[in-house]
């Protein structure tokens, strides 16, 4: 297994918790894949901050520029499996 299937094992084993999710992005940053830890870091403060936060339309913006750019390469193995594919929160601002 490698670490990146390691990491995110543990995502999916704790789906409501963002602590894995934030070590990843750490040891990403560590490797120097930086852009995809600023997306996980966006996406997980997302999650947590209120639909008119004063951080959303950054973040949101970060979040969009970072898929434009690395999307379809961080979806990797997946597009031989699908056409379409969709990174986004595990949930939406808190009203």
């Amino acid at each position: 297994m490698t670490h990146d299937e390691a990491f995110l094992r543990d995502v999916i084993e704790a789906p409501d918790d963002d602590g894995p999710r934030l070590i990843y992005a750490d040891w990403l940053e560590d490797e120097g894949r930086t852009e995809r830890a600023e997306l996980i870091r966006a996406q997980c403060e997302l999650a947590r901050i209120a639909a008119e936060g004063p951080r959303r339309t950054e973040l949101e913006a970060t979040a969009r520029a970072l898929l434009a750019e690395h999307g379809r390469e961080w979806a990797g193995p997946l597009r031989s499996w699908a056409s379409e594919w969709e990174f986004h929160s595990k949930a939406k601002g808190k009203p």
